[in-house]
């Protein structure tokens, strides 16, 4: 229909008719899916013979018009202008009524015939504007809604509107306020997004363009707060709240009450931003103005509760509640409150339950459970209910308030139910179960099982198992199964029948009870399953799996890998999956096809089959290869995979050894002195580089010499041969290692020179051997292994003793003594705990590699901010502390630069030594060290402690500025203020390390004591 059809509006409002009681005066454009809900609401009042509709449309496009013209013949068009007061008053225009009604489309009145009543009172003559209640919803279930007061009805008496955005109506006193008429505002909720940005773009514009004129307008900047906050622009909200607010807190009492309703909107801002200290400040501003204001109350708690004042946030509740039953129940009417938010079902009941678990915090259950009563059940209150009566041990109102709920809030009763079940005692459990047993639900026979007598428990748990199906439960019924624990055919039969995915959830489910973890594991342990039994491998995998997975979960994974039983159980894992998936694929294209497989697990188990295969071809190379891939497609297993890889790799590096110490033996190299063949081997691990050293020496002496490291550190040292033992976590495979080396080089190395009281088997047991065969073998002691206390304090006050146990070192002296006629020390310290063990003792200086370490090219001595360098080790033993308080000392003083070298490998520590101008080593010890000597022939000047003791064992050249705890700090003050002493020392540094520590000097040494015993 054209708008030719409407009446156009004229100039001037149509004459009263004192027939008509009530004008319904509407404005609308494009509500078709609001204008029907609206008029069927008001049908009994429009139907009145003294009541009148009139709507003016704006310029629908849909079916707004067709709508309304079901309900009136009065429907008006007038083009819109951008000014809702100028709307407003054209549809009063045409009002003929004695009172006057305004509604939108996205509203519905919910009191008809309460509004027709009011027509009809008598009293209602001496009023000339009356006020109901508006619940605007904000919730897509309408649960939440904001209440606030509206001035509906007025007095057809020149009455009209005024504001362009929030037409204000321009009401007459006196007024009735009525408070059980309500209107239904869904204008707040549309689903209609397009909509609703629609409303948006053009009520800010139209706030904008009002603040233009009136830049200070409160109830302007007010209503621009609200629509940023509507469409989601909580700092533009906030922005606009607190404007208004610092326009209001300029004005007098009256003017700040009568605007009460802008306190609440920066409070309810600044909560969104997280301002809570500043909305705490403006809630009590406003409750002082006016202490009836609920809303502010409501977030006066949010905002302690948010600042972690529980106590306040308690006591504001309180009075929250307080109002909402005055308000509520009471009947209370606050005129000086337009506009409520917080009067819905839903605030009290989340007051309510914030309340209840303060209560249930300070463990006072009774009170709890008092207030819980008068929350609805949604789920939080459930959750809470159900760990108050727990707690209060209610256990028949437990089972009452689970009867009394909803089909659909059942099942999340019962999962909070069995969480904390959970943390309950036995005796709790089982009277849990008698509550709850009796009934026909499958909760109710679940907890039948639990009930039942030990003896019985398992022909329940088949009973129900018999009734339901386990691949459709919920996990919580798992819990069935832990009473066929220790009937392992029932158990296995009734596992037979499930998915593997379900196996696989229920054991973690029974694993996840500490008190299962050692049944399960016997089970898996101790069951016996035929290659050929299909459904068994597959039981067997899915338990496994579940059990290996979670105790890595559970435990750290070394801790895992190092139990016996988890290996056990992961080489079961692995042969039940290889006989599990012969069932599904042919083994003789496995190879072809694995990569392709997209089950992850059976691709592993396809990996692991390689593996196998290629171990029995003796193929170590392309077992390594598959066991990489294994463990990057399989990574869950890879803790295990790369223990497993680590002892391949073991084995392959004991074959090589083998290897090598073969062919040492049919080289049979003559020394230069043709005094026979001399083939030596140093073990069992590396001290200071010291074995690579000396073997390197020896072999620059044309002697056919090996190093072998059974306990290679981070420092990465160079030997001949390295086997790490602590990677072979398997004790006895440990020993068939060392066993198999051990006899080789047996036949092979007529000199063993053994370092730091070890050798080549465990408990020194090869001792005995080789003596009896006649081998010539030497110990090389280096310190901490041999040094007592009660000695070394009497050598040196300072020094700190790392095995304390001087019985212990005694017996291994005395052993060692016993097989070993022959024993090496660096220096006279050490001569003092060795000399009454052994028939000879002699002094084999440490060994340098002086091609290595040597003054850097690239190297200039700063004389300016020098660098000093500490590299400790083991800082307790090396004084570090003292050294470090020192340097802090110092820095006050002087400009240099301090490095700590710790963690790193031999390598890149040389490299920091290369660019130091001083080098600290021990300053407690009493002797040098390694540091020392490799600091020296780097040319570099050395500070180190060394007791008088051990300077007259010392060659009297040895440049080293000795210095202790008490005089650290004056000699590196000395090295710092004297640049040409640093370069001098690092010459006689590098000279004396020539001297007395070449590699090649010494080894020649030391082959004169094999060959001629000194």
């Amino acid at each position: 229909m054209s708008y030719n059809h409407y009446l156009t509006f004229g100039v001037g409002r149509l004459t009263m008719d004192k027939k008509i009681k009530l004008s319904i005066c509407m404005i609308v454009k494009d509500e078709e899916k609001n204008l029907g809900r609206c008029l069927v609401s008001m049908r009994s009042l429009i139907s009145r013979p003294d009541v009148e509709l009139i709507i003016v449309d704006t310029g629908s496009t849909d079916k707004t018009i067709e709508i309304a013209q079901r309900y009136t013949p009065a429907v008006y068009f007038h083009e819109w202008n951008g000014n809702f007061s100028d709307m407003r008053n054209i549809s009063i225009s045409y009002a003929k009524g004695e009172w006057l009604f305004i509604i939108d489309a996205d509203e519905e009145l919910q009191d008809p015939e309460k509004l027709g009543l009011l027509l009809d009172r008598p009293e209602l003559p001496q009023f000339n504007t009356v006020v109901i209640r508006v619940k605007n919803f904000i919730s897509s279930d309408y649960s939440v809604f904001v209440v606030n007061k509206s001035e509906r009805l007025f007095r057809n008496n020149e009455f009209c509107y005024q504001g362009s955005v929030h037409n204000q109506p321009q009401f007459q006193a006196p007024i009735l306020f009525i408070t059980d008429v309500f209107i239904k505002h869904y204008g707040y909720n549309s689903d209609d997004a397009e909509l609703m940005e629609k409303k948006f773009k053009r009520t800010s514009e139209l706030l904008i363009n009002e603040l233009k004129r009136d830049p200070d307008n409160i109830y302007y900047h007010f209503q621009l707060s609200r629509t940023y906050s509507m469409h989601d622009d909580l700092k533009e909200a906030f922005d606009e709240a607190t404007y208004a607010y610092a326009l209001l807190k300029e004005k007098d009492a009256k003017t700040q009450a009568k605007y009460i309703y802008v306190f609440n909107e920066f409070v309810r801002t600044a909560c969104l931003l997280g301002k809570f200290e500043e909305a705490i400040e403006v809630c009590l501003k406003g409750l002082s103005i006016n202490q009836n204001y609920i809303d502010l109350q409501y977030y006066l708690a949010l905002c302690y509760e948010k600042l972690g004042n529980e106590v306040l946030a308690y006591e504001s509740r309180i009075q929250f509640l307080n109002l909402h039953n005055k308000f509520t129940q009471d009947g209370f009417e606050d005129n000086g409150l337009i506009e409520l938010y917080k009067l819905d079902d839903y605030s009290k009941g989340e007051v309510l339950f914030k309340i209840a678990h303060f209560h249930y915090n300070k463990g006072e259950i009774e009170k709890s459970e008092e207030y819980l009563q008068n929350v609805d059940d949604y789920e939080p209150k459930v959750r809470l209910y159900t760990r108050v009566l727990i707690d209060g041990k209610k256990y028949t109102r437990l089972r009452e308030y689970y009867d009394s709920l909803p089909e659909e809030r059942k099942d999340r009763f019962i999962a909070d139910l069995e969480m904390h079940r959970n943390a309950l005692d036995k005796q709790a459990q089982d009277q849990l179960a008698l509550a709850f047993m009796e009934g026909k639900e499958i909760y109710n026979k679940f907890n039948k099982v639990r009930a039942a007598d030990p003896d019985r428990a398992w022909v329940e748990a088949k009973q129900f198992l018999s009734e339901h199906n386990m691949d459709e439960l919920p996990l919580l019924y798992s819990d069935v199964f832990a009473s066929l624990l220790l009937n392992t055919i029932i158990l296995w039969q009734e596992l037979k029948k499930l998915k593997s995915s379900t196996i696989r959830n229920i054991v973690k489910q029974l694993y996840d009870d500490a008190g299962n973890r050692n049944a399960l594991s016997e089970l898996i342990l101790n069951i016996k399953i035929r290659p050929d039994d299909y459904q068994g491998n597959r039981i067997y995998i899915s338990t496994a799996y579940v059990l290996i997975v979670a105790a890595l979960e559970l435990h750290k994974t070394k801790i895992v890998e190092a139990q016996p039983e988890f290996r056990r159980i992961f080489e079961g894992y692995v042969e039940k999956g290889i006989n599990y998936i012969q069932y599904l694929y042919q083994m003789e294209r496995i190879r072809l096809i694995y990569k392709t497989v997209e089950n992850t697990e059976e691709q592993f188990f396809m990996l692991m089959y390689l593996y196998d295969q290629a171990i029995q071809a003796k193929n170590r190379k392309v077992a390594i290869k598959y066991m990489g891939e294994a463990t990057s497609f399989y990574p869950v297993m890879s803790p295990f995979l790369k223990q497993k890889a680590k002892e391949l790799t073991i084995e392959l590096q004991k074959e090589n050894i083998i290897w090598d110490i073969e062919t040492v033996s049919k080289q049979g190299h003559v020394n230069d002195n043709g005094e026979g063949s001399l083939t030596v081997l140093h073990g069992a691990i590396e001290i200071a580089n010291q074995m690579n050293h000396l073997v390197t020496g020896l072999k620059n002496q044309n002697v056919n010499a090996r190093s072998l490291n059974y306990y290679p550190s981070y420092l990465s040292y160079q030997n001949d041969y390295a086997l790490d033992l602590s990677e072979i976590k398997d004790e006895q495979r440990k020993q068939q290692e060392q066993e198999a080396i051990f006899e080789k080089a047996m036949d092979c190395f007529n000199v063993f020179h053994f370092h730091y009281g070890t050798s080549m088997l465990p408990g020194l047991a090869d001792l005995p051997l080789l003596r009896q065969a006649g081998k010539k073998v030497v110990m090389h002691h280096w310190g901490s292994d041999v040094r007592m206390e009660s000695i070394a304090k009497k050598l040196n006050p300072f020094i700190q003793v790392k095995n304390q146990n001087e019985e212990q070192i005694k017996r291994l002296l005395s052993y060692l003594g016993e097989q070993i006629d022959h024993c090496f020390v660096a220096d006279a310290e050490l001569y003092e705990y060795v000399k009454d063990y052994y028939k000879n003792v002699s002094f084999v200086r440490q060994a340098i590699d002086t091609t290595v370490y040597q003054p850097s090219e690239d190297f200039v001595p700063r004389n300016i901010k020098p660098t000093i360098v500490h590299a400790p080790t083991s800082p307790e033993f090396k004084g570090t502390k003292y050294i470090l308080q020192a340097i802090e000392n110092l820095k006050i003083k002087y400009d240099f630069t301090f490095t700590l070298v710790q963690n790193t490998s031999h390598e890149e520590a040389k490299k920091i030594y290369q660019h130091a101008d001083i080098i600290v080593d021990q300053i407690l010890g009493g002797s040098h060290g390694l540091l020392s000597l490799e600091a020296m022939a780097m040319g570099k000047p050395v500070i180190c402690y060394l007791t008088d003791f051990m300077k007259e064992f010392y060659p009297q050249e040895l440049p080293i500025v000795s210095a202790s705890p008490e005089t650290i700090e004056a000699r590196i003050e000395m090295l710092l203020k004297d640049f040409e002493l640093r370069k001098e020392l690092g010459v006689r540094g590098r000279k004396y390390v020539e001297t007395y520590h070449d590699l090649n000097k010494v080894s020649s040494a030391l082959k004169d004591i094999y060959l001629h015993g000194e």
